[in-house]
């Protein structure tokens, strides 16, 4: 699909069109071409104007250093265009080859010819040079094979003179018992077969023969032709190519082929014959009648077939919708776990619209360019363009709030963001999307100073502010643009805090108002903090700063997300016999919430196991119960191995029922002073079905009373659209949590519920 994408972007790339405007700068006529080209590559449409229409100089001060736009003539910015679509192919066609090589465990070179050169650099220009060239030797061989049937006294020497007559063309080049074919990329030595490397008239090397006759099919072709049969082909690649072209097999009109490929062929019994692999038909001529008949076929349904056509196109186009966020060709990335969400399935109701939200968002007091600083037009601001999208909400919720934190410790304003979605993450199908890739406000999934809500009476903070605002009070020919490829390499490995320190220096003693971090094309994960930080212990250096900063302290449930689970809290009331003892009449605090992965997490957990993952992010914190610890007796990926992570990544049901059954005791038991009970639980879920049920009805005769699953909320659009906030909210404010260890999405409710003073004995973990 990855592939299909990158080769779709090519064919808009070639549709884009450039006009000049009256002060001779070009601009993009037809925007919605650059929109689908954003799409498919996972960016802003506003970037790729840019990236087409603007080059950035660098200018260098006495000083210091800083970028100048410049906006492109229409003949650059086509230029440019054109430039970008050969790259991606270019650097799409070595990524395939750098897959191929991988997965065979071998390098795949192309040579022009046997025994002459062999590349290391397997570029796409090799490629077409090696096509030429094998072109030029295949004329060669049919041409020395029909001489040779003519005249069978033909031998090398006599061939060489009669090509005598072409030595006036400026490609041709005799010399001695060779001739050279010039090319642009450089002269083909044409010469026949080499007896041996010794260049002696005298000495046979017969096994070296062998090889160049087997290498350049003459072999196979001095077979064929002593056969009669002129034209060989794999029978699947000749239905490939041509059974559109035939009646019967005429997708878009009244029939649908559904025979084999063998027996597709309109020809003759006597012109052709089935082979093992190939078809072989009989001289060229029964071939050539063959294709006239065909195109015969297509003139009498040419408009089936274009119909055809069309809607195949359009259904490609559909099934080409990218799966990841933009991949770079540029350079080899290891291969890295995988990244897993929840998906739920298709809503009733229609996408919300969130206009009130917008409204509200636009209006934010702080968008106001007359404010003092460090607000206004002279504030300070910072913009993470690198920040995560097109994942999972928590894989891109880590990276918000400690970009906020950051901008907060370098005294600039944050640039909050649009959630932009995984696609196949989406509630709503396609057809329903009010825009693609479908984006959710920020607003709308959390609260507090991330989007734009006050700090402390007593902090002068600048206040955040939204992407618009941003491209208001900074626009782009005043921003200072910060490349993470020019930060990050001497920060690879370091601790959590020598990272965030590094950046917060830079951001704060830089002169410019208006800064943007970007990503560099030769970084792979060009978050500011990637997924190499938090998916190791380096990260929990940053806990005590972070948890007690404004961007924690501060951040509040939504008003969406927040209304949306006091609808639900009916469902919570308690539906067992009263306890034996007083005990509290919030639901809240007699519940657990377990969140139990299944469907997609179980390859991830697998794959988890491989790559011997450790808990991931604050779910690694020393003072939280059920650390995972692997036996060092097991060894490394061993069936005991697996087992092992597998009990603790996806635990089956009686897993499931002991570890609640234990987390209430140990809950009970650490609180001799006051009598607390549990009795309600909620499963954070996305199973569904019989399995869920029979859990249901085990967890039931353990004493779970009332049991309320994420499938049994009723939701509004806005719920549905955030779903995730949703579950997250009532995790956090039940008793007790257990969670998966791996799972950014447990470690982003248990940031929630360390900042709200939980106690650690209500933290667990499978």
């Amino acid at each position: 699909t990855e592939i299909l994408c990158m080769l779709t972007i090519i064919f808009w790339l070639r549709n884009m069109q450039f006009v000049e405007k009256n002060d001779w700068n070009s601009k993009i006529a037809n925007t919605d071409v650059t929109d689908s080209v954003a799409y498919l590559m996972g960016v802003d449409s506003f970037l790729v104007q840019k990236a087409l229409t603007m080059r950035v100089m660098e200018r260098q001060h006495s000083d210091r250093q800083d970028s100048v736009y410049d906006i492109s003539l229409k003949s650059r910015a086509s230029s440019g265009s054109d430039v970008l679509a050969k790259t991606i192919y270019n650097n799409l066609f070595e990524w395939i080859v750098l897959r191929i090589n991988i997965s065979h465990w071998s390098v795949l070179h192309f040579a022009p010819f046997p025994l002459l050169i062999v590349m290391q650099d397997n570029s796409f220009g090799q490629l077409c040079i090696n096509y030429v060239n094998k072109k030029l030797q295949q004329i060669f061989i049919n041409d020395a094979c029909a001489i040779t049937h003519t005249d069978p006294t033909t031998s090398d020497n006599s061939f060489i003179q009669q090509t005598s007559m072409l030595s006036s063309n400026l490609h041709f080049e005799a010399c001695r018992t060779q001739f050279l074919v010039k090319h642009y990329a450089e002269d083909v030595n044409i010469c026949t077969i080499k007896p041996n490397q010794h260049h002696s008239s005298s000495e046979y090397n017969s096994k070296a023969i062998l090889h160049q006759v087997k290498y350049l099919s003459l072999q196979e072709n001095i077979h064929i032709h002593c056969m009669g049969f002129a034209y060989q082909n794999t029978f699947e690649k000749m239905v490939e190519h041509f059974y559109l072209l035939l009646l019967k097999m005429l997708y878009a009109g009244d029939y649908t082929w559904k025979g084999n490929a063998s027996s597709g062929y309109e020809i003759a019994k006597n012109k052709w014959q089935m082979g093992v692999t190939k078809a072989f038909i009989l001289k060229q001529y029964g071939y050539y009648l063959w294709l006239h008949s065909a195109k015969a076929t297509f003139a009498r349904h040419k408009f089936k077939f274009i119909i055809g056509f069309v809607v195949g196109f359009v259904f490609l186009l559909l099934l080409s919708t990218p799966t990841t966020t933009y991949r770079r060709f540029i350079g080899t990335a290891p291969e890295l776990p995988q990244i897993y969400d929840e998906t739920v399935s298709q809503p009733k109701v229609k996408p919300p619209t969130y206009e009130s939200l917008r409204k509200w968002e636009d209006n934010l007091p702080q968008h106001d360019l007359d404010l003092p600083f460090p607000e206004g037009k002279t504030g300070r601001y910072v913009k993470f363009s690198n920040q995560i999208a097109m994942l999972g909400w928590n894989n891109v919720l880590n990276e918000v709030l400690m970009n906020a934190h950051l901008a907060y410790a370098s005294n600039r304003a944050y640039v909050f963001q649009d959630y932009v979605w995984k696609p196949e993450y989406y509630p709503w199908p396609e057809s329903q999307r009010l825009q693609n890739p479908p984006h959710t406000p920020l607003g709308a999934l959390i609260g507090g100073t991330v989007v734009g809500q006050p700090f402390d009476d007593s902090d002068n903070a600048p206040r955040s502010v939204s992407s618009n605002y941003f491209e208001k009070v900074c626009p782009s020919h005043e921003r200072r643009i910060i490349y993470t490829g020019d930060i990050k390499p001497s920060l690879a490995w370091k601790q959590g805090t020598e990272i965030f320190d590094h950046w917060a220096k830079l951001l704060l003693d830089a002169p410019e108002l208006c800064i943007e971090v970007q990503a560099s094309g030769e970084d792979n994960f060009p978050q500011t903090f990637d997924l190499w930080l938090w998916g190791s212990d380096r990260v929990l250096s940053l806990w005590d700063s972070f948890s007690t900063s404004p961007t924690s302290r501060l951040l509040t449930t939504s008003p969406i997300v927040g209304a949306a689970v006091k609808r639900n809290e009916y469902l919570f009331v308690p539906r067992g016999p009263r306890p034996a003892y007083p005990v509290s009449a919030d639901p809240y605090a007699r519940m657990l919430s377990m969140h139990i992965r299944r469907g997609d997490f179980k390859g991830a957990c697998t794959h988890l196991a491989y790559w011997n993952s450790t808990f991931y992010s604050w779910n690694q914190l020393p003072k939280l119960p059920d650390r995972f610890i692997m036996d060092p007796n097991i060894p490394w990926n061993s069936t005991e191995y697996f087992a092992a992570h597998a009990e603790r990544c996806l635990p089956d049901s009686d897993t499931i029922i002991k570890k609640a059954r234990n987390s209430r005791d140990d809950y009970v038991k650490a609180s001799p002073g006051r009598r607390r009970t549990l009795d309600i639980m909620y499963l954070l879920t996305n199973e569904k079905g019989e399995w869920m049920e029979k859990l249901k009805a085990a967890l039931h005769k353990d004493g779970w009373n009332t049991i309320v699953t994420s499938n049994d909320l009723e939701l509004d659009s806005e719920g549905v659209d955030t779903n995730m906030a949703i579950d997250m909210e009532i995790a956090r404010k039940a008793a007790v949590f257990v969670g998966n260890g791996w799972s950014s999405f447990t470690s982003n409710i248990n940031h929630r519920r360390l900042v709200d003073g939980k106690e650690f004995i209500s933290i667990r973990f499978w």
